[in-house]
């Protein structure tokens, strides 16, 4: 009633839903990256002489870094639609658990319930802005954490070929526009 719909732009809405899920199935990618490095919480931002900096935030740039350096297929991967991400981080395995509590760990029965918290894991994930226009194309995240011998951090992310919505694609656009001159937003 608000907005004064009308039987004949039910239709038309229902027509655009049905496009964009079919433009989804059809242009739905998949990543999966594993980066062998302890997996920390992103500190708060600090006011340092002049600027903020996030402390600890170099480390995850410099994995990505080497990542993108081993893997050259994802070189030229420029990620500007929705995307969803999953994040699995793997905590190094406390020395104070007994043996068969290590074996639960790393069989997943026994998770982390100790510090760092899921978000400033969660923030690691701004490493993938070497791959990603801005981590607000992000409409749907997971963090989980686990215990393991190994520890490390996987990530899957799952986005599309194309922008499968025309507003993002409008918005997108106007963004572009504002950012540097490979069309890469500034971030």
């Amino acid at each position: 009633d608000k907005l004064n719909i009308k039987d004949k732009d039910i239709n038309d809405i229902n027509n655009i839903i049905e496009d964009i899920k079919q433009k989804r199935k059809k242009n739905k990618k998949k990543i999966s990256m594993v980066f062998y490095i302890v997996p920390e919480g992103i500190a708060r931002p600090r006011k340092g002489r002049n600027r903020f900096y996030v402390p600890n935030i170099q480390k995850f740039y410099d994995c990505m870094d080497d990542y993108l350096k081993q893997h050259k297929e994802l070189k030229d991967l420029y990620i500007n639609t929705e995307c969803k991400i999953d994040l699995r981080y793997y905590l190094k395995i406390p020395s104070d658990m007994k043996k068969y509590e290590k074996i639960l760990a790393e069989l997943k029965v026994i998770r982390s319930i100790k510090k760092p918290d899921w978000d400033n894991l969660g923030k690691g994930s701004d490493m993938l802005h070497r791959i990603m226009s801005d981590d607000s194309i992000i409409v749907d995240a997971r963090v989980r954490k686990f215990y393991s011998f190994k520890p490390r951090i996987e990530v899957t992310l799952f986005y599309y070929d194309v922008n499968c919505v025309e507003y993002y694609e409008k918005y997108l656009n106007k963004l572009m526009r504002k950012g540097d001159n490979k069309g890469r937003l500034i971030v």
